[in-house]
């Protein structure tokens, strides 16, 4: 139904950051159970390695989840955004790299909302691929066939919008098929060293709580949710960090921009949005004061003179 993958073939071998698969015949003897003393973790640290500065870590899962029209796609795709075009994201470093986005439904509405990053940004979309179908994550057979192409691409972040589309006939309240999923992103992406971004709901029933079973939080190296704070403005909070202290909030709000260029059967412009933050602490590349020439300077100097 899917394709074969050469993922399945004896002679494929992953190699993971920590260890790898280790072929043993039939007449081989197996051999132990891998255990190495501590002191060989604090003798040689290993560093935290960032796609997004103190926010996204590399070879993770990271959970963004939210309720409906909150603007969590919005964040996730303004990360894809970043990450592929090296832009800083509100103030934090990224490490550039390809992005490839696993989508549910809606692919016009995803050209939408990168064309609108373009022309807020001036700079191309490139570096992003994006999938024209939804996977099926919870079968171990069908994850295997979407990682065998995705790995050809080598990317630095694989987006995942949104779990409940991509989660084939499963049940996100059930343990098993919670850990089914995450199981197939760990053996098929992160062992391999992968950085993937998943995009949620938010549960109706526990307040603050991403929907479904507590296997995806619990398995996920960060946890962010974005909700609405007051009239027109939405905020981004951390709600787990393992392995670096919590990030603050990040407040913003929509900006509408219009896609002149968008084709339409209606006599109005088509358009789209963009975040702006509303914290003066954390901006962009672009958002950046421009510093003044020194004519300029020396401008300003005899208008603060003249007016005491």
């Amino acid at each position: 139904m899917y394709g074969e993958s050469h993922m399945n073939d004896p002679a494929y071998e992953v190699i993971s950051p920590t260890h790898m698969l280790i072929d043993v015949g039939l007449d081989d003897e197996i051999p132990p159970f891998p255990l190495i003393p501590v002191t060989q973790l604090t003798a040689k640290p290993t560093p935290i390695r960032w796609l997004i500065k103190g926010l996204l870590p590399e070879k993770s899962i990271t959970d963004v989840f939210g309720a409906p029209g909150s603007g969590k796609t919005f964040v996730v795709f303004f990360m894809a955004y970043c990450i592929a075009t090296g832009l800083n994201w509100y103030g934090k470093k990224v490490k550039q790299g390809l992005v490839i986005l696993i989508i549910g439904e809606g692919q016009s509405g995803v050209g939408m909302r990168f064309k609108a990053l373009e022309i807020k940004y001036g700079i191309p979309a490139e570096n992003i691929i994006v999938s024209t179908q939804p996977a099926s994550l919870t079968d171990e057979q069908n994850a295997l066939w979407v990682a065998d192409t995705i790995h050809q691409h080598e990317p630095a972040l694989v987006v995942i919008d949104t779990l409940s589309r991509n989660f084939g006939g499963g049940d996100e309240n059930s343990t098993k098929d919670m850990t089914s999923f995450v199981g197939n992103l760990d053996m098929t992406f992160r062992r391999t060293g992968k950085t993937l971004a998943v995009v949620h709901h938010v549960s109706k029933g526990a307040k603050g709580e991403s929907r479904g079973s507590i296997v995806l939080p619990s398995s996920c190296e960060s946890e962010f949710i974005v909700e609405p704070k007051q009239s027109e403005i939405l905020q981004f909070s951390c709600r787990k960090q393992k392995n670096a202290a919590q990030n603050d909030p990040i407040s913003f709000k929509l900006k509408t921009i219009e896609l002149p260029e968008w084709p339409t059967d209606e006599e109005e412009v088509v358009t789209s949005a963009v975040l702006i933050c509303v914290d003066g602490n954390n901006k962009t590349s672009s958002d950046k004061p421009k510093r003044l020439t020194a004519r300029s300077e020396q401008a300003l100097a005899a208008i603060s003179f003249v007016l005491g």
